[in-house]
């Protein structure tokens, strides 16, 4: 029989290790099964975690076949743990070429925005403050927190509904008319009074109209002029008539002493006064004050609202 190199004969590196150049075919089986015989007697697989390498009946095998199974299902992990490399290999190329036609330093504000930028340069405002760039985050400030109250124009109640509350797609969505619905304070019809009391906020309080009373005035002086006239209308005159028959005493059987004639009378004779004007007037002047020492105050605050300020400040 002829020589033989170790090449021809596909062996463990183990196995290969007994094989020398110049052996014949026999020397070189001899020297292979001698390897083998002790190889088996050397390997102990009573340690062997066989359940674990998918063998679950080990009963009837000997060395030889026991250390083939441990062998194949090894192989079996190893491809199947290769297809897994594979499958995971592709998912990263597929990641890479996303990765090349993107860059994450750079932007896009839309679909058809073609400027390269930074966040910082494509998220803007133009209110002081809203916005902070810091090196590796964007913080946004300045947003309405809710609970917020302000005025808003009066073009711009089409875009709230019946109830006051903005409708949805508009800016105000979120929004409600402060009118007591949708969880609101009714604020219509108020002026807005900042509070010292924070525990009252939100209460209704002062009047619209105040009743001045007397015991709300300190001090009063009042002023009284004017002219007192009589009820005469025309002015007044006196007259008398007396008969020109004698005075008797009566002794020539007269009865009468004294008799007045009716007006008009033969022989009688009429007195008269002067026309006398008694119509006068009277003209006065007078000053009444009164003092009051424990005088009411007036509240002359109209119906409003308490309300708590806040300011917007940097943190």
């Amino acid at each position: 029989m002829g020589k033989i190199n170790s090449a021809d004969i596909i062996l463990s590196k183990a196995i290969c290790d007994c094989v020398k150049k110049g052996m014949t075919f026999d020397e070189a089986m001899v020297a292979i099964c001698k390897r083998l015989k002790n190889i088996e007697h050397e390997i102990d697989l009573t340690g062997v975690l066989l359940k674990e390498l998918g063998i679950k009946n080990n009963c009837k095998l000997t060395y030889k076949n026991l250390l083939t199974e441990i062998i194949n299902a090894l192989i079996k992990k190893d491809i199947d743990f290769s297809t897994q490399l594979s499958v995971l290999q592709t998912l990263v190329n597929q990641i890479n070429t996303t990765l090349g036609a993107y860059s994450d330093t750079k932007v896009s504000a839309s679909a058809t925005d073609t400027a390269s930028g930074f966040l910082n340069s494509k998220i803007t405002t133009g209110q002081v403050g809203a916005i902070e760039y810091l090196s590796d985050k964007i913080v946004f400030m300045g947003f309405v927190p809710v609970g917020s109250v302000f005025m808003i124009s009066k073009n711009r109640l089409v875009d709230f509904d019946l109830s006051g509350k903005g409708r949805a797609g508009s800016d105000v969505w979120g929004y409600a008319i402060a009118n007591g619905s949708n969880g609101t304070t009714n604020r219509l019809g108020a002026f807005p009074r900042y509070t010292s009391n924070l525990a009252l906020a939100g209460n209704r309080e002062g009047a619209d109209t105040v009743l001045v009373t007397e015991s709300m005035i300190p001090s009063l002086n009042i002023n009284v002029t004017g002219t007192i006239n009589d009820d005469l209308i025309t002015p007044v005159s006196v007259e008398m008539e007396f008969n020109t028959n004698k005075i008797n005493d009566g002794s020539g059987g007269s009865d009468n002493l004294l008799r007045y004639t009716p007006p008009g009378t033969p022989g009688s004779s009429v007195m008269r006064s002067r026309t006398i004007d008694l119509k006068h007037a009277h003209s006065h002047s007078l000053t009444a004050r009164r003092v009051n020492n424990s005088p009411v105050p007036l509240s002359v605050v109209p119906s409003h609202i308490l309300e708590i300020p806040i300011e917007r400040i940097n943190p």
